[in-house]
């Protein structure tokens, strides 16, 4: 039996699942959710995200929303029977989940329900977990609380990028709701209810990234630039720096430095050992070089 379903999605990454619902003959993609056309860059060029593009490559109809409550009225004219969201980021009212007999699933890059929120993967790095994974729900109208359909555990491994990390997260993801995706429409599966967890994924701020070089461990500080980079960076003061370093700034000493990476460490020590930074409004240099034009004796 064909089921009408509507995507929701915004991210590169939504695309795995995406070519998951294309290739299932008993899925009819009716239509996808996705947010408008933004400016990006300095010069603001006004650019279509890659789950439209998608969308307009395979004659899917796309609906464009600014805020979650628009979804409902924009849905209205679709006989829709499923959901399916991955990589979305806005939290979908509930008269939009009643709409779907059959329900919304969503694909969420954490092992429910350790790390629900925004930022799952990031706050995982942080904290140091060796596991990590990925769980479909069937949502409810609070953030990630939603019944278990299925998930998958995997090692964090701190040797790949953020970005490759979601990027297999998403990948797996979408293979899972390949093999469950027929059973959960049959009514095959027993859904479990998420239990209580104290390992949260808050959105992240600017204030995520201060780093106190006197009080952070070398440790702590890759795990955090892995996680905080590109967005919101990891940063301190130069005042910050010349503490650590026993030195004297020779310009503002509230200056912003973002860290960009650490030196390799060659023997066991319990100083951070930086590598590159980036000066607000400079470009990225060696500590070396920062040290030169930034600190003295």
């Amino acid at each position: 039996m064909i089921t009408n379903t509507v995507f929701f999605g915004t991210h590169q990454f939504s695309i795995f699942a995406l070519q998951v619902l294309k290739n299932n003959p008993n899925i009819n993609l009716v239509a996808i959710v996705t947010t408008k056309d933004k400016k990006i860059g300095r010069k603001q060029v006004l650019t279509v995200n890659p789950v439209k593009k998608w969308a307009i490559e395979n004659n899917v109809k796309v609906i464009e929303f600014n805020k979650s409550k628009d979804i409902l009225e924009k849905l209205a004219p679709e006989k829709v029977e499923l959901g399916i969201i991955t990589y979305f980021g806005y939290l979908i009212p509930k008269p939009v989940i009643n709409k779907f007999n059959k329900g919304i699933l969503n694909i969420h890059p954490s092992l429910l329900p350790h790390y629900k929120g925004a930022a799952p993967l990031e706050w995982a790095i942080i904290n140091g977990e060796t596991t990590t994974g990925v769980t479909i729900i069937k949502i409810n109208e609070e953030f990630d609380k939603g019944e278990i359909v299925v998930q998958k555990k995997l090692q964090l491994d701190y040797t790949k990028s953020k970005k490759e990390i979601y990027k297999n997260l998403f990948n797996k993801g979408a293979k899972l709701l390949q093999k469950t995706l027929d059973n959960y429409l049959k009514g095959k599966i027993t859904l479990i209810p998420q239990g209580n967890s104290t390992k949260t994924a808050p959105k992240l701020t600017k204030e995520n990234g201060f780093i106190d070089l006197l009080n952070t461990d070398t440790s702590l500080l890759q795990r955090k630039i892995m996680a905080l980079n590109p967005w919101p960076g990891t940063y301190t003061t130069l005042q910050n720096i010349a503490k650590y370093y026993n030195q004297t700034p020779i310009k503002n000493p509230n200056l912003k430095i973002k860290l960009i990476s650490l030196a390799t460490q060659q023997h066991q020590t319990p100083q951070v050992r930086l590598n590159t930074l980036q000066p607000e409004g400079k470009n990225i240099m060696s500590l070396q070089e920062f040290k030169n034009g930034y600190l003295k004796n």
